[in-house]
């Protein structure tokens, strides 16, 4: 049954004998993250991104810094906190804040909720598939506060900002070479 469309209301296609949300169908962006923890340095400082008792036990949500969307995950199994990018690199769909978060062996985990692709939260390395990457950042809890250690709003909006969005797509296979994985 279809309604009249008003202004800011989600699109839905037929898919399938039934209807689906209709989704961007965005470049996918393959190999390492634009930005990582591993590249902070003396400019990089702890942001306020809101109170511990606003985020879900074991799962995710997001919060917006500057132009950015990142998600921020507590790993109950771990008794952590974890921060990366919203964008899945797959389609970049902002939804890995409402992934499924888990674990992999030993190491923690999410998966995007609409490709199921899976990623490191402590490294943002692809896990179901290598060519995937997301960036990651250190997080924690600070008397009630969740805290993020991110770069300056210019740095951290070139690397992650949707304004202008661009991929690197695979075609085919989105696995990496051997020479090009990181």
């Amino acid at each position: 049954m279809w309604r009249t469309k008003k202004y800011g209301d989600i699109e839905w296609e037929p898919s399938r004998k039934q209807t689906k949300i209709k989704v961007e169908d965005l470049p996918s962006v393959i190999g390492p993250p634009k930005l990582n923890k591993d590249k902070a340095d003396d400019t990089w400082t702890w942001r306020d991104v809101g109170a511990a008792e606003d985020y879900t036990k074991n799962g995710g949500a997001a919060a917006k810094i500057s132009n950015s969307e990142l998600a921020i995950f507590h790993h109950v199994a771990m008794d952590k906190w974890y921060a990366s990018q919203n964008s899945c690199p797959h389609k970049q769909l902002q939804v890995l804040s409402r992934g499924l978060v888990g674990m992999a062996g030993d190491v923690p985990k999410v998966a995007c909720p609409i490709h199921k692709n899976t990623y490191n939260l402590e490294t943002g390395k692809g896990i179901s598939n290598a060519g995937f990457n997301i960036a990651t950042f250190e997080a924690k809890e600070e008397n009630g506060r969740i805290m993020v250690l991110l770069p300056p709003d210019d740095v951290l909006d070139k690397a992650l900002a949707r304004e202008d969005p661009k991929g690197n797509s695979c075609g085919g296979s989105c696995e990496l070479p051997t020479s090009l994985q990181w």
